[in-house]
């Protein structure tokens, strides 16, 4: 998994806009918890090596529909084994993303900063987690830096599961 990377084309062998394709080994077609994501579930192993330290799967595909022809929308990277071209992943720091991504738009919301790298297959989105003083317990009460990121790939529109 190591050598998987995610840009603004998508992850790997599964660009976005496109159906996943019959010989790609990172996903399998079942029943998925959320049907809104397609039915598609990574060939990986659920681990702990993730923004939130539970099982996880290392990512998420979500298609326009349920269904195996239906063309990626989104992709969300959960593990920190699974890095961009230059490096960012999960857990990396906004100076790192910064650094990766000097030219990269943002925005920003009451909890993090979404760097948006465009490309020729979409757009990268790497959200950088912030001090949050409206959630208690979340963080520590000395933290005052970003605490880290996690690349994804998304669309315009939201898959619809929360």
């Amino acid at each position: 998994m190591t050598t998987l990377v995610v840009g603004p084309q998508g992850l790997h062998d599964l660009p976005v806009g496109h159906a996943v394709p019959g010989s790609s080994a990172l996903v399998h077609y079942g029943e998925h918890t959320c049907p809104n994501t397609g039915g598609w579930i990574p060939g990986y192993p659920e681990d702990e090596h993730n923004s939130a330290g539970q099982p996880l799967h290392p990512f998420d595909i979500v298609t326009a529909r349920f269904g195996k022809g239906a063309p990626i929308t989104d992709e969300y990277i959960w593990s920190k084994s699974i890095a961009t071209a230059r490096g960012i992943r999960v857990g990396s720091s906004q100076a790192q993303v910064r650094a990766a991504y000097p030219s990269a738009s943002t925005t920003k919301s009451y909890s993090t900063i979404v760097y948006v790298v465009a490309g020729s297959g979409g757009k990268l989105l790497i959200e950088v987690a912030l001090h949050n003083a409206n959630a208690a317990g979340e963080w520590p009460a000395t933290t005052r830096t970003p605490q880290g990121s996690g690349p994804r790939r998304r669309s315009e529109r939201s898959s619809g599961c929360t």
